[in-house]
């Protein structure tokens, strides 16, 4: 099958779904997005952790190459955002400065007047309030902050360690706990719910399912431009919506083609189709946030598993140390695969769940060389960012206590 249109958007998350929804409404071009999951809905997500393994890049097994790190990845329409736990932090002015004077990006200014590419209005600052507006993001109330959530807003409290309520992208949320398996009430406003529905009402043609195999490029000059892609749609698996094109080859060809499949399958892309790469550039820098999580057992249930799973962080230690407390936790299946101990002893401990309290440490990292996406599996991180990571995880633990 042969398509032609004028923009080609590849990836339907964060990135991509706004792109098709902005697009779509500023200008009167023919948009197609495409996504390499199926379409699921609310009707699908059945909190079943097993079942929702479909939402995931590799089922969710993905991991770092020598596996110490696992990187899980929405693979489906609205990408990370269907999946993720709606945490919505902006961008942060310092790292975008950074950027600039490193690598020489320019625009995204941060000022609520400028006009980056002499565009007037176009800056951060109202792309921003935009965004935060179209996906209602907001501080969540004292009543919806859990017990799991409660023991480190406490015991950072208790330590004199500042604590803070993390930014949500939800809608009259009811507290059911199961972000990371897809909302079943269409409460967390990814772009599954948001912008894909708004590109799709102006227009756009959606097709899911639909493995992009290579970028096709023509050589202009001195420049290689991207004018299309080859793909092949897979059939429609159980449970996801209705198609609009048939399984089979794909070729569609755009007049320009923006590449928003995530940090890990962007450049995995750009590197199967062969694109020059004379410096092996191409998926280097990788930046993964490793962290660990930190479990203590308390004296009584406090239904760890009930409410909004992450509401309470910390960045008292950001500056001086680079790293963040973050509470987050998991149901059952997930958190049995980050406890400790073998046999007996792990069920000894998932027998006392319901009184699991936990949060985790996340490193910041920053770029390198020696972290690179490669083909399919991003490599580990360094044995010193381990011992990093550690060791702020021993800081950690008195919070629990």
């Amino acid at each position: 099958m042969h398509l032609t249109c004028d923009i080609l958007i590849i990836g339907s998350g964060a990135a991509g779904g706004v792109l098709a929804a902005t697009l779509s409404e500023e200008t009167d071009c023919s948009i197609v997005l495409v996504d390499k999951g199926g379409h699921y809905t609310s009707d699908f997500f059945n909190q079943r952790e097993w079942d929702m393994r479909v939402l995931y890049a590799e089922q969710g097994a993905r991991s770092t190459a020598d596996a110490a790190i696992p990187v899980r990845g929405g693979e489906c329409v609205g990408g990370g955002t269907t999946v993720n736990y709606a945490l919505a932090f902006d961008p942060v002015p310092d790292v975008w400065q950074r950027w600039a004077g490193e690598r020489g990006l320019r625009g995204f200014s941060f000022e609520p007047a400028a006009a980056d590419y002499d565009v007037a209005g176009l800056n951060m600052a109202s792309s921003l309030s935009d965004v935060r507006a179209r996906i209602n993001v907001h501080r969540p109330p004292d009543s919806d902050v859990n017990g799991n959530n409660q023991v480190l807003e406490r015991g950072c409290r208790s330590l004199g360690v500042s604590s803070k309520r993390f930014e949500l992208n939800m809608r009259g949320c009811i507290g059911c706990g199961f972000c990371a398996e897809g909302c079943a009430y269409d409460r967390k406003q990814g772009t599954l719910v948001t912008y894909v529905p708004d590109a799709v009402g102006r227009g756009v043609r959606l097709i899911h399912d639909c493995d992009v195999e290579a970028l096709e490029f023509d050589r202009r000059a001195d420049s290689l431009i991207a004018v299309g892609a080859r793909a092949r749609v897979r059939p429609t698996a159980r449970g996801s919506q209705p198609n609009s094109v048939p399984p089979g080859s794909l070729d569609i060809r755009a007049k320009l083609v923006i590449v928003c499949a995530g940090a890990i399958e962007s450049p995995v892309l750009l590197q199967r189709s062969r694109h020059p790469d004379p410096h092996r550039l191409i998926g280097t820098g990788l930046i993964l946030h490793p962290g660990l999580p930190i479990i203590g057992v308390m004296d009584a249930p406090l239904e760890n598993y009930r409410g909004i799973t992450g509401t309470v962080y910390s960045d008292h230690y950001y500056r001086s140390d680079g790293f963040y407390y973050e509470c987050l936790f998991g149901h059952p299946v997930f958190g049995a695969l980050v406890l400790p101990f073998v046999g007996a002893e792990h069920f000894a401990l998932m027998r006392k769940y319901s009184q699991l309290a936990g949060f985790g440490v996340m490193l910041v990292d920053t770029p390198s060389r020696t972290n690179r996406v490669e083909w399919h599996a991003p490599s580990g991180t360094r044995p010193g960012r381990r011992d990093h990571v550690r060791g702020r995880c021993d800081r950690g633990v008195p919070r629990l206590e």
